[in-house]
């Protein structure tokens, strides 16, 4: 579970929560924060962040939809 929450949290480009003490990480802890595939990812949204889109249009500007 940390590993895909860290995941989606690093391509929304959130403040990153690992769920771990950073003064005392755990094994997983120090896994995900240096794990290639992680720090690839991070690359990535950097210049492709997630965005998100109006169904219908696929546009990002802000409305007010129905839910």
């Amino acid at each position: 579970m940390r590993w895909t929450i860290m995941n989606h949290w690093i391509g929304a480009g959130s403040n990153l929560m690992i769920g771990n003490d950073l003064g005392n990480l755990d094994a997983l802890g120090k896994h995900i924060l240096t794990h290639p595939s992680h720090l690839s990812l991070a690359t990535f949204t950097a210049r492709y962040p997630m965005r998100p889109r109006n169904p219908g249009t696929g546009f990002g500007e802000a409305k007010q939809l129905q839910a």
